[in-house]
C-alpha cells in the first residue's frame, strides 16, 4: 500500500510552545517550529488542530483528501486576548456577548476570548445596568471595573404634606378668582 505525507504546517506559535494535531485513530504533537506530519494511504481523513492554553486557531476541523500525492495545510495560531474585572455588588449577573460569566465570591472574572467585537452587560434588580462595548485585538486585554449604582427610588408624600398642597392650590385658584371677579368689576 502506498503512503502520502500529510504535513501540518503552524503559524504563530513562539518557538517551544507544544501544539497538537488529532486524527481518527492517530494524533500528532510537536514543540513549535516543528510541522507534524502522517504518512497515510489515499482517502479522506477529518484532523482537527487543538486550541491551546494561551493561543487558539480559527481553523480547527481539516477534511484532508489524498489522492495520489502528499497534502500540506496550514495552522494560524492566535494569542487570546482577555476581558477581566471586578463587579459590585458580587451578587451581579454579568454576560459577555450574550453568555453568562462566572464571578469569584469577591466578585472577580477573567475570561480568554478571541479577537473580535464584546458587548458586556452587567445587570442586578434594583440596580442601573451597566453596558459597554468594545474591540480586543489578539493578546490584547480590556480590565472593567463595574459599580452597579442602586436606582434611587422616589420618596412617598405624607399625608399632611398632600393636605398642604392641595390647601395651596384651592388658595391659589380662590385667590385667583377673587381677583378676576374684581377687575370684571
Amino acid at each position: 500500500e502506498v503512503k502520502y505525507t500529510v504535513t501540518f504546517t503552524e503559524f504563530g506559535l513562539p518557538s517551544g510552545v507544544e501544539w497538537y494535531v488529532n486524527g481518527t485513530g492517530f494524533s500528532g504533537h510537536k514543540m513549535s517550529p516543528a510541522n507534524i506530519t502522517f504518512n497515510l494511504a489515499d482517502g479522506t481523513y477529518s484532523f482537527t488542530a487543538i486550541n491551546l492554553n494561551n493561543y487558539y486557531t480559527t481553523t480547527v476541523h481539516f477534511s484532508v483528501v489524498i489522492s495520489g500525492s502528499n497534502v500540506t495545510e496550514t495552522v494560524d495560531y492566535y494569542h487570546w486576548a482577555y476581558i477581566a474585572g471586578k463587579v459590585s455588588p458580587t451578587n451581579v449577573t454579568v454576560t459577555i456577548n450574550g453568555k453568562a460569566v462566572s464571578l469569584t465570591s469577591s466578585g472577580s472574572f477573567n475570561v480568554s476570548v478571541a479577537n473580535g467585537t464584546y458587548h458586556v452587560v452587567a445587570s442586578n434588580s434594583g440596580y442601573t445596568p451597566y453596558y459597554n462595548n468594545f474591540t480586543l485585538n489578539s493578546g490584547s486585554s480590556k480590565n472593567l471595573t463595574i459599580n452597579l449604582k442602586p436606582i434611587s427610588k422616589p420618596s412617598a408624600i405624607s399625608s399632611t404634606e398632600l393636605y398642604a398642597i392641595i390647601g395651596v392650590v384651592v388658595a391659589v385658584v380662590f385667590i385667583v378668582g377673587v381677583m378676576f371677579a374684581i377687575r370684571r368689576r
